[in-house]
């Protein structure tokens, strides 16, 4: 794990610092063997899950699949084009005011979806996904990067996925980021190479108890606001995260570049 990014520490200014250290901190949690709740409650969701038939499932992925897929082509059109940004700071700047936005929009959708009853909650689910993915697709224009990027969009699953998945599956898919940028520059990445049956299980056993309470009457509108807010919050700090990990990369084969270019250079 500490051998991912080589850089020199020293030539980073103070808040480059700063989010070198927390992203990090935070790899190094993710990266830690599941606990043994998270395991017993895997457990438990992947014996429910086998209750249900094959069919099902392939339904349930396809139309998760489609759904995410449709939201990628929709969001696109308002998506905002990639920026050069050059201080880090600065582009965390814009990517926390963008997280607040969203974040807002959701808890605000939530409460409105949650008051509605059970069929209203039932619109809960695309509506909320299309927050995330134009939240993840902002912050990736930020960074620099192309939303239509096919391998951009595979990078956004990835972010997805370590965000709402078990221990298990979240340390797994941080090695998947973590080896992003080798991965694409041996081939081309595309969307529809993803594991779309893990990534729509985890996704959706991560929510199912809050997403159940929210179709309780009286408590659903409470339970929409605060879940939407928290899943909001989590999403935002997780892709942060992420991209913090491509921009130290990029950042230390820079350096590396400088220092081959000063020691080639004739004196």
């Amino acid at each position: 794990m500490k051998d991912f990014i080589r850089l020199d520490f020293k030539a980073l200014d103070p808040y480059q610092r700063f989010a070198y250290k927390e992203m990090m901190q935070w790899c190094t949690k993710t990266n830690k063997n599941p606990g043994w709740i998270n395991t017993l409650t895997s457990g438990f969701q992947q014996k429910f899950n086998k209750f249900i038939p094959a069919k099902v499932h392939k339904a349930i992925d396809k139309t998760i699949k489609e759904m995410i897929q449709f939201l990628m082509m929709g969001t696109r059109f308002i998506a905002p084009a990639p920026q050069q940004l050059q201080h880090l700071k600065l582009i965390e700047d814009k990517v926390a005011v963008r997280i607040s936005n969203h974040k807002w929009t959701a808890t605000a959708e939530g409460g409105l979806t949650g008051a509605g009853g059970f069929l209203w909650s039932l619109a809960d689910f695309p509506l909320l996904l299309g927050i995330k993915i134009k939240l993840l697709q902002d912050i990736a224009a930020f960074f620099g990067m192309d939303g239509k990027d096919p391998n951009e969009k595979v990078f956004l699953l990835l972010v997805l996925q370590v965000a709402f998945s078990s221990d298990k599956i979240r340390k797994e898919t941080l090695h998947k980021i973590i080896h992003f940028e080798a991965a694409k520059q041996q081939w081309q990445l595309h969307p529809d190479d993803v594991d779309w049956h893990t990534l729509q299980q985890q996704y959706r056993d991560y929510l199912d108890i809050a997403k159940l309470l929210q179709m309780m009457p009286l408590i659903g509108a409470a339970v929409g606001s605060w879940a939407n807010y928290r899943l909001m919050k989590r999403l935002g700090h997780f892709a942060l995260q992420c991209y913090r990990i491509r921009y130290f990369q990029a950042y230390g084969q820079q350096q590396l570049a400088g220092a081959s270019t000063e020691i080639s250079r004739p004196s």
